[in-house]
Formats: structure tokens, sequence, C-alpha cells
């Protein structure tokens, strides 16, 4: 039983792959499955084809950028009635493209420090990380930090009742992510910042 998987297309967020109709030397096929493994997981059943088809072709979505995928197609045979599986054929691997980094998670309030995690990686290594901070009170600034993940509150002043919204973006070489859903803090007796 033979079957090779080819790269068709490679997107940040799918791969498109094909193969020829399966030969086998010694049984008739009635169909085959396309299967898949990533990192960390057994082989899984993408999708079921009857034999007779000549080329096919799927597209693997819904993948995080830079993600690798490894593909074989297992041949079915019928005996007695009953689907059989065929040894598997060859692996290929194939990888999503890099990207820019995706959407971080909301930063937090911790020990009068704002946090936050890395997004998952693209490819690339984060190069630095910015936090946006506006309020009702001063003007939007931005802030850049290497890449630390832990950033102390600025130097800015803080009376009873003000409030903020913080959120942070991630940049590598291919650009930057959408800024972060937001972390809100408000100032409660003495300056205090506090989750709103």
């Amino acid at each position: 039983f033979t079957s090779e998987v080819r790269l068709v297309e490679a997107t940040t967020d799918s791969i498109t792959v094909e193969w020829d109709e399966l030969l086998c030397k010694k049984y008739e096929l009635c169909g085959f499955t396309l299967q898949v493994k990533r990192k960390g997981f057994d082989f899984t059943t993408l999708d079921v084809f009857k034999a007779g088809g000549g080329t096919y072709r799927y597209v693997h979505e819904l993948l995080l950028p830079h993600t690798a995928c490894t593909f074989r197609v297992v041949g079915q045979r019928i005996q007695n009635g009953a689907e059989l599986d065929l040894p598997p054929g060859d692996e290929a691997t194939f990888r999503t493209l890099p990207s820019r980094p995706l959407q971080p998670e909301p930063p937090v309030w911790e020990a009068d420090s704002i946090k936050w995690l890395p997004p998952p990686h693209c490819g690339h290594a984060i190069e630095s990380y910015s936090l946006r901070i506006t309020s009702q009170t001063c003007s939007p600034f931005v802030i850049s930090t290497p890449t630390d993940t832990t950033f102390p509150w600025p130097d800015i002043p803080v009376t009873e009742g003000d409030r903020f919204v913080v959120n942070v973006l991630a940049e590598n070489k291919l650009g930057t992510s959408p800024w972060s859903q937001p972390l809100r803090l408000k100032a409660g007796p003495r300056g205090v910042l506090v989750l709103y």
C-alpha cells in the first residue's frame, strides 16, 4: 500500500494537502482515511473517503501559526463483510506559516504590578511588549518594555475615583499583535488601585 501526501499550500492557520488514488498490490480498496498528528497527540482521523476518486485534496483549518502537522493515509478493504484498515502509508510533515503575534490574554493586576502571559508561539520570538494606559484624567500613553511580562505601575498621579484601562500588545519581526482585552483599575482610598 502506497500513498504520498503532498503539500499544496500552507497559510498561518491552515494546511492544504493532496494525494493520489491509493495503490495496493494485494487488496482491492474500498476507501481510506486521512489522519493527522500534532506534537504531543496521537494520530486522529480527519476525514473518510471512498476509493475511486483519482486525486484527493483536504484543507486542515483552524490551526495556530507555526504549527507542525504530520499526515498519513490509511487504506481500507472489505473482508468477510467488515472494513479493515491496512497498515498506514508514508508520513509527511508540514507546518503552518509563522505570523505576527496573536492577541495576548488580558493583563492582570497583582502586587502593584501589571502582569500578562506571552501569546502562543507564532514562529518568531517576541521582541517587545507595549502597554497602553488610558484614563479619564490624562491622555493615553504607551510604554514599551522588552520581553518581561511584569511591569510595575508607572509614576502616574493617582487620586481616589480615577479609573484606568490597561491593554498590552506583543511584537515580533513580522509585526504587532492586536491589543489585548482590557484590564480595568480604579483608585480607592489613598489612591490604592483595585480591579473594577
